[in-house]
């Protein structure tokens, strides 16, 4: 994956994402929800939430390249690209 930032002064930044920089943050997520033990609204929402199946589509992602996931653009013209 590719983040594209381009600022309002038309600066271009390309940051590359490695897929398995994704799947490690996503199952640090996994841990950090089942390992806590404050019974708080974000432990709970997020423990409901399986976040494996993401984790086990980001390989299936990469068949689709140049695909937008993202595409936001600000008021003052900063534009933020997330493309597979």
């Amino acid at each position: 994956m590719k983040l594209k930032i381009v600022t309002d002064q038309g600066k271009k930044i390309n940051i590359p994402i490695p897929n398995w920089l994704i799947r490690m943050g996503i199952n640090k997520s996994i841990q950090k929800a089942y390992s806590s033990q404050k019974d708080n609204q974000e432990s709970n929402a997020l423990s409901k939430f399986d976040l494996s199946i993401i984790a086990d589509n980001i390989e299936e992602l990469s068949n689709y390249k140049g695909l937008v996931v993202l595409h936001a653009v600000e008021k003052d013209g900063t534009e933020v690209k997330l493309i597979v």
